[in-house]
C-alpha cells in the first residue's frame, strides 16, 4: 500500500555565519522490498511550508512505486533569503536526511541521489543545492523563480575561483569543437544533474530574464537542462509541478520514448496535462481559511545573557480558521516551556524564555494552527510568527544596517552606535565577530552617546549578514546586528 511507511521529524538552527533562522524537515520512508532507490525533495516558496506533502497520498504513491523516501520543508528566514545551499540550507537538508538515514536503518539514504523540486525560492535553492552538491543530486527542478546565479558562479568551494574556471573552460571547449578537435576533460570538477527550468508567460520581467540567460548559459557550457514556459500564467505553480514529475520519470528512464518530448510540447502550447495526477507543492489542506493576525513585539528585559534567567511571556492572535482544534508552538531554543489556549478573541501563547540562550536583539518563533478534519490534525497547516524584542544592559542604534541602491563600484559608511541601559557600568569595547562580504570597520570613537562603530560597504562585493558586537558594561554583553544590502546591479 502506498500509506505504508514511516515518517521521521528533524529540525536544523542555524550556525552563526548561515543565513537561514530555521529549517524544519519531515520524511517519509516507504516499506519496499531493497534498497531506497532516492529521495524526492520538494520545496515550497519564500517563507511558505511543503512539510505535510509527506503526508500526501499521491505523492507517496508516486514515492513508494519509485521507491524513494519523500522529503517536505518548512525553511524560514526573517530576511526572506535562504536559497544559497552554500551558506546553510543544503547543509540542514543533506544532516535531515544522514539522521533520517540512522533513525529508519536505511543507511543507503544518505548517499542516495536527491531528486528535488521547488518553487519561486524553493526552485532557486533546488538549483543552487545541485551546484553546491551535484554529486548528490540525480535531477532538480526550478519552477518560476527569478534569482537563480549564473551556473559558472556557482561552484562548491571558492565560488570567485570556480566561475572563472567554469567560464575559461567554456571557451576552450567552443575553440576545441570549432577545430574538431577533443575536447578537454573537467579537472576537480564534478558533472552536473540534469535539470528542468520552468518560467511563466505572464510572469514578472525579471524572473522570465532570469531563467532565460540560465538556459542560455547552460546552452552555451553543453549543460543537460530544459527550459519551458507556461504560457498564460503568472507566479503560480500550475500545471509546472506534473510537468516536474514527468522529467524526473524521464531521467529514471521509465517514460517511454517520445512521451517526454510530447508533454513538454504539450505545456509549451498551454494544453493541460490531464493524463498525469495533480501533485500539489504543500500538502493537501481544507479551505476553511488561512492563519491571521500578528503577534505585537513583546519587550523582554533588561535581561543578562550571561545568567540563566527566566521570564514569562504572553502574545495573542486571532485566525480566520474557526474550526482549528489545536495549536502547536515552534519556538526558538531559548523557551524552556510553552502553551496555547483557545480564547474568543484567538488564541493565547503563554511561555517562559531562557535568557542565557538569547543575544540580545529578535527572538523569533512560530505556532502551528491545525484545522480540524476527521480528527487528524496533520491535515493543514498555518503558520503566525512571535516576536520579542530583549534588552540588555547595552543597546544598538541603529539595530541593523541597512546599504541599499548601490551601484557595484559605490562604497558607502554608515555608523553603529553602542550605548549603556541604566546603570550597567562603564562601556569598554571588546570586538566584533562575524565576517559579512564586502563589510569592513573602522577605528572605534568614544562619543557622548558611547561608542561608534564606522562600518565600510563595498558595493561590488556586499552580501547579507550578521555582525556580533562585543562590549563589557559591568560585564560581557553581545549585541547581534544585520547587515542589509544590494547593490543595483545585482538586484535580478
Amino acid at each position: 500500500m502506498a500509506d505504508t511507511g514511516a515518517m521521521y521529524e528533524w529540525n536544523a538552527l542555524p550556525k552563526l555565519s548561515e543565513r537561514f533562522d530555521r529549517a524544519e524537515f519531515r520524511v517519509w520512508v516507504p516499506e519496499c522490498e531493497g534498497a531506497l532507490q532516492g529521495a524526492t525533495v520538494i520545496l515550497a516558496g519564500t517563507n511558505d511550508c511543503s512539510l505535510h506533502v509527506a503526508d500526501d497520498p499521491v505523492w507517496r504513491g508516486w514515492a513508494t512505486s519509485r521507491r524513494m523516501a519523500l522529503v517536505g520543508a518548512l525553511l524560514f528566514n526573517d530576511t526572506g533569503s535562504y536559497d544559497r545551499a552554500e551558506e546553510g540550507s543544503g547543509r540542514a537538508l543533506v544532516e535531515a536526511v544522514a539522521h533520517v538515514a540512522a533513525a529508519s536503518g536505511r543507511a543507503e539514504l544518505a548517499s542516495v541521489p536527491l531528486y528535488l523540486v521547488g518553487f519561486s525560492q524553493g526552485g532557486q535553492l533546488a538549483y543552487h543545492f545541485s551546484l553546491w552538491a551535484p554529486d548528490r543530486v540525480g535531477a532538480f527542478v526550478t519552477l518560476k523563480g527569478g534569482r537563480h546565479r549564473m551556473p559558472e558562479e556557482c561552484r562548491r568551494g571558492d565560488s570567485k575561483r570556480a566561475g572563472e574556471e567554469c567560464k575559461a573552460r567554456g571557451f576552450i571547449c567552443r575553440v576545441m569543437d570549432f577545430l574538431n578537435l577533443q575536447q578537454p576533460e573537467k579537472t576537480g570538477d564534478q558533472k552536473l544533474p540534469p535539470g528542468l527550468l520552468v518560467s511563466g508567460g505572464l510572469d514578472s520581467g525579471i524572473r522570465k530574464k532570469n531563467l532565460e540567460a540560465i538556459a542560455a548559459s547552460a546552452g552555451t557550457l553543453g549543460l543537460p537542462w530544459v527550459h519551458a514556459e507556461e504560457p498564460g500564467t503568472t507566479h503560480e505553480p500550475a500545471q509546472s509541478v506534473r510537468l516536474a514529475v514527468s522529467f524526473f520519470e524521464r531521467c529514471l528512464g521509465l517514460v517511454p520514448e517520445g512521451e517526454w518530448e510530447r508533454r513538454l510540447g504539450a505545456f509549451w502550447r498551454g494544453e493541460k496535462l490531464d493524463d498525469l495526477p495533480d501533485y500539489p507543492l504543500q500538502g493537501r489542506q481544507p479551505t476553511a481559511g488561512a492563519a491571521g493576525g500578528n503577534w505585537p513585539q513583546l519587550e523582554l528585559g533588561p535581561v543578562d545573557v550571561r545568567e540563566v534567567e527566566t521570564m514569562e511571556f504572553t502574545a495573542s492572535a486571532p485566525t480566520r480558521i474557526e474550526d482549528a482544534v489545536s495549536l502547536e508552538v515552534v519556538p526558538d531554543k531559548a523557551v524552556l516551556e510553552a502553551r496555547a489556549e483557545k480564547t474568543a478573541q484567538g488564541w493565547r501563547v503563554v511561555g517562559r524564555l531562557h535568557a542565557g540562550q538569547l543575544p540580545l536583539g529578535l527572538f523569533k518563533g512560530r505556532v502551528r494552527l491545525y484545522p480540524s478534519r476527521s480528527g487528524q490534525p496533520e491535515f493543514g497547516f498555518g503558520s503566525v510568527g512571535i516576536q520579542a524584542r530583549v534588552v540588555g544592559g547595552v543597546k544598538a542604534s541603529p539595530p541593523s544596517l541597512f546599504f541599499g541602491g548601490m551601484q557595484r563600484g559605490e562604497s558607502r559608511e554608515l555608523v553603529l552606535t553602542v550605548a549603556r541601559v541604566g546603570d550597567s557600568g562603564e562601556l569598554e569595547w571588546l570586538g566584533v565577530d562575524g565576517a559579512v562580504p564586502g563589510v569592513s570597520f573602522g577605528e572605534v570613537r568614544r562619543t557622548d552617546a558611547g561608542l561608534e562603530l564606522p562600518v565600510r560597504a563595498d558595493g561590488a562585493k556586499l552580501e547579507s549578514g550578521k555582525i556580533m558586537v562585543r562590549v563589557r558594561a559591568g560585564r560581557e554583553w553581545v549585541l547581534a546586528v544585520p547587515v542589509l544590502g544590494a547593490s543595483q546591479e545585482k538586484e535580478s
